[in-house]
């Protein structure tokens, strides 16, 4: 009897494994390279791969052995490999992956294949499976037939220069290079890669400068452009790994053989400070009031579940993840075992750091641990809501802007704690962090001092007090009277306050900032000096 009943649970074992466990495959990859070695793929020195398999678009694909890099069969154009590979679902579930090839510099895009990437559709469990592709969507890189632009770059890093192992640009040690040109496939670099590095002018204390030859797709025409960035190396010396913050820059081709100067540029290029020695909890808001909608199709979004925050930061996530729910799961630690989300989930319910239950105005605490360097920080909010995998199922909640579109606020050393109000899709507002509550427990009146330093460029610091529990707003504005920034918008409790504004996406001249609380209101005047 025993021994029915081991081999009864055996096969329900099995069962189960097939029904709701994992699933792997044998594949063999055959890649018919004829039109691309017509194109000028070298079989004797280049190669090609087989990418993906490995988590592309929260697939849970792993691969479990096998060569990635493809070989030649003899003298033809066949090129084979074999992968084992395994996915947590059942048979009929998806993996993604793409073939490249190299080396990165003689093909489009890296080598990369252009466009989506391929699916494989896993067969039951232990089967091996042919995939035969003789499209293979590579470019090779081709040149002369193109516009051709030469670009001289200027960047004015006078704000950051200087002498320093932390807060500032290094001379001796640091770097500033011109990246892009040639992302996507909307151009090809002609000068030395060793160019983009950029040199310092002779004349000018703090102007960085480095031309570069740059040629458009053949199909291109006057008008049409190329994306590219400041960034600044060693990227854990700055902000973001080094990278600018907002959106790409652009450039439009001008007529073959043009030579073009571009206006000396600042880039918004931060260096990380020195490190916080206490632990510090920061107040993520987000004001989903102001019909939100999906950056993908402009579409509206309804019935909202909840929304996820991703940053720069290990604290926020560190850009890793897929822009999905599965992201809030703790999956790691950093900096002395605090748990690592790949996204933070805010909440609407009146706990953890939101203010007002059921008012749409999203929120969640946010440690920083002792050691997080100072610094501005990249973010983005995600909304999850039941149409948004329907607009896109591959990053359904990197849904409030674009590529490269994100808020970003100062984070100062060794604050007591702090709040970023941000509201859905503003990315262009300034944000600051934080309110550091300081001085006097128990001032005996309403208060707003001059910021400090002024003028200033980019941060100062404005100090306020309130003599009873209030509802707090501290705002910016701009000589128009147009709302530049939000600093402050929620209950605070009798205390002195200071304010840590970083107005590095604002042009100089002179703002207002007003304090209102308990009916009062309080307005100062401050300049603004780039």
């Amino acid at each position: 009897m025993k021994k029915v009943t081991y081999l009864i649970t055996l096969v329900l074992l099995l069962a189960s494994t097939q029904l709701f466990g994992q699933v792997q495959n044998t594949v063999n990859f055959t890649a018919d390279l004829t039109d691309l070695i017509a194109e000028g793929f070298d079989p004797a020195t280049d190669q090609i791969e087989v990418r993906g398999f490995d988590g592309w678009d929260g697939d849970g694909v792993t691969t479990i052995s096998g060569e990635r890099l493809m070989t030649r069969e003899g003298t033809t154009n066949i090129y084979k490999t074999t992968l084992v590979v395994q996915s947590p679902g059942a048979a009929g579930a998806s993996g993604f992956w793409k073939f490249k090839a190299g080396p990165d510099d003689k093909f489009v895009d890296g080598g990369w294949e252009l466009g989506a990437a391929r699916t494989y559709t896993f067969e039951a469990d232990g089967n091996t499976v042919e995939v035969n592709e003789s499209v293979i969507n590579i470019d090779v890189i081709v040149t002369g037939v193109g516009i051709q632009n030469t670009i001289t770059f200027n960047a004015d890093i006078s704000g950051i220069i200087g002498a320093s192992s932390t807060g500032a640009f290094d001379p001796e040690s640091d770097k500033m290079t011109v990246a892009g040109l040639d992302w996507d496939g909307l151009g090809t670099l002609i000068s030395d890669p060793a160019d983009r590095v950029m040199l310092a002018d002779d004349f000018t204390p703090g102007l960085y400068y480095t031309s570069l030859t740059v040629e458009a797709p053949a199909e291109f025409v006057v008008g049409d452009s190329t994306k590219w960035k400041f960034k600044a190396e060693p990227g854990d010396r700055f902000s973001n790994g080094g990278w600018e913050l907002g959106s790409d820059r652009w450039f439009h081709y001008e007529a073959d053989g043009s030579e073009i100067t571009l206006p000396d540029i600042v880039p918004q290029i931060f260096p990380l400070g020195e490190p916080t020695n206490v632990n510090t909890v920061i107040t993520f808001t987000v004001d989903m009031n102001s019909n939100p909608t999906n950056s993908y199709d402009g579409s509206a979004i309804t019935d909202l579940e909840f929304v996820g925050l991703k940053g720069a930061d290990s604290s926020i996530g560190a850009w890793a993840g897929d822009w999905t729910p599965e992201d809030t799961v703790v999956s790691g630690s950093f900096l002395g075992g605090n748990d690592f989300r790949e996204m933070i989930a805010l909440n609407d319910a009146g706990v953890n750091g939101d203010v007002t239950a059921g008012d749409n105005i999203w929120s969640a605490n946010v440690l920083f641990p002792s050691g997080t360097s100072e610094g501005n920080l990249e973010f983005k909010y995600g909304a999850w809501y039941p149409n948004a995998t329907t607009v896109s199922a591959s990053s359904p909640m990197d849904n409030e802007g674009a590529f490269g579109t994100n808020h970003n606020f100062y984070f100062a050393a060794n604050l007591n704690g702090g709040t970023v109000y941000s509201v859905w899709g503003d990315m262009a507002t300034p944000v600051t962090v934080g309110v550091d509550k300081d001085g006097e427990l128990n001032p005996s009146e309403f208060t707003l001092s001059q910021n400090y330093p002024n003028p200033f460029n980019p941060t100062t610091v404005i100090k306020y007090s309130i003599a009873k529990a209030s509802d707090v707003s501290l705002k910016v504005y701009n000589l128009l009277g147009q709302e530049v920034a939000t600093l402050v918008n929620t209950a605070q409790n009798i205390g002195s306050y200071e304010v840590k504004f970083n107005a590095s996406n604002l042009s100089s001249g002179i703002y207002f900032y007003t304090l209102s609380a308990d009916g009062l209101s309080f307005t100062k005047k401050m300049m603004l000096i780039k």
